[in-house]
């Protein structure tokens, strides 16, 4: 139960997660307040499991079938470019199977709204609608 008692001796809680007691902006600075303690203590606040194994097939770099757009993991930094233009350079979080922006307030990306992980490739879902399938590259296409 979350309870926030305040100096008139009123009080608001919540009990379960089934019904929704604050909204979309409240729930993210709750959020973001939780996550900040967990960092300044040395911790993570996301499920490792789901990260690690996210790391673990995502890192490296990946494009798109046209090679028009890279994306580049390595540890919880993520780069994207639009040809050789960077558009992204940050790190990210990691929430129901995606990746957020860490540094933006609604976890966008500057090319995209949400990147997702489906059916072994990630997906870019643009500010425009279009998608975008980014995948591994071979190893001798990294030497190119």
């Amino acid at each position: 139960m979350l309870t926030a008692k305040y100096a008139s001796g009123e009080a608001i809680y919540a009990y379960n997660n089934h019904e929704v007691f604050a909204g979309g902006e409240s729930s993210l600075a709750i959020f973001d307040y939780f996550r900040e303690l967990a960092r300044e203590a040395g911790f993570s606040f996301y499920s490792q499991r789901n990260i690690e194994e996210f790391q673990t097939f995502h890192q490296g770099r990946k494009q798109d079938l046209e090679r028009k757009f890279t994306l580049v993991l390595e540890g919880n930094s993520i780069k994207i470019y639009a040809g050789e233009k960077l558009t992204d350079d940050t790190t990210y979080y990691f929430i129901d199977d995606k990746p957020y922006n860490a540094e933006s307030e609604d976890g966008s990306f500057n090319l995209y709204t949400l990147i997702e992980w489906h059916d072994g490739c990630l997906i870019g879902h643009g500010m425009d609608g279009k998608k975008t399938e980014f995948y591994g590259l071979f190893e001798e296409e990294k030497e190119e």
